[in-house]
């Protein structure tokens, strides 16, 4: 199951991000489920979060989808959604899928990290500005700590195994270096890649022919395979 990023605002329907998820798909042997949530500012929270949630949950009930051998994936805003998701299927006694992964995830809509100063130099073109711009549109008057849209604040006890993969030229960096700590200290099992020159969600640009895209799909594929239960 993957949810699409975009800040909440665009990528649906969520062609551009086709080529990332059939690639992952294809790698893993798997079928994907590609979310179209509701956009932000016409639907603003909880709106993405609410449809990505009902979507998992009928995939495990309606869908006949064993939750054992499913994955849940998402970039950038749909890193934060993929997380936020799961940690509500706990919540709500859900049977919790086999494994989540994350690319560049958009988790801080308080824009607390380190990173969002550090490294905006580096940042070919993710800006603090257009970031907010986003986190606008979404959240309105609503608390941008709610851990729904800023999982960096959740209580992620009891996740199933988290791969994180992030672009160390990102200054949504710490977004993902926080999730994993946080994670970690929550006993959940996690694998962390952080990659040199690596920019905001960099496997997307598969179709144009990146190596490190295919590459950094290959992984994620990987661990997805690792985890699945089946039987």
């Amino acid at each position: 199951m993957y949810f699409h990023g975009g800040g909440y605002v665009s990528g649906s329907p969520p062609d551009r991000y086709l080529a990332l998820a059939a690639g992952v798909a294809l790698a893993a042997n798997a079928r994907v489920h590609v979310v179209d949530y509701r956009l932000a500012p016409e639907t603003p929270f909880p709106g993405a979060f609410d449809d990505c949630l009902a979507a998992y949950r009928w995939l495990i009930s309606d869908g006949r989808t064993d939750p054992r051998t499913l994955a849940v994936l998402g970039d950038s805003a749909g890193g934060n959604l993929a997380v936020a998701v799961t940690v509500a299927a706990r919540d709500q006694h859900l049977q919790l899928p086999a494994s989540v992964a994350i690319i560049s995830p958009f988790a801080d809509l308080t824009f607390s990290g380190a990173s969002i100063e550090q490294r905006k130099d580096m940042d070919p073109y993710v800006s603090h500005e257009l970031l907010e711009s986003m986190a606008a549109d979404y959240m309105g008057d609503s608390d941008r700590n709610d851990p729904r849209s800023s999982v960096v604040f959740a209580d992620l006890h009891g996740l199933p195994p988290l791969f994180i993969l992030v672009g160390e030229n990102e200054i949504l960096y710490d977004d993902a270096t926080r999730i994993r700590d946080r994670a970690s200290a929550a006993g959940v099992e996690v694998t962390f890649e952080s990659w040199r020159y690596g920019i905001h969600v960099w496997p997307v640009y598969v179709s144009a022919g990146l190596p490190e895209s295919a590459i950094a799909i290959e992984h994620l594929a990987a661990f997805l395979r690792a985890h699945a239960h089946h039987g």
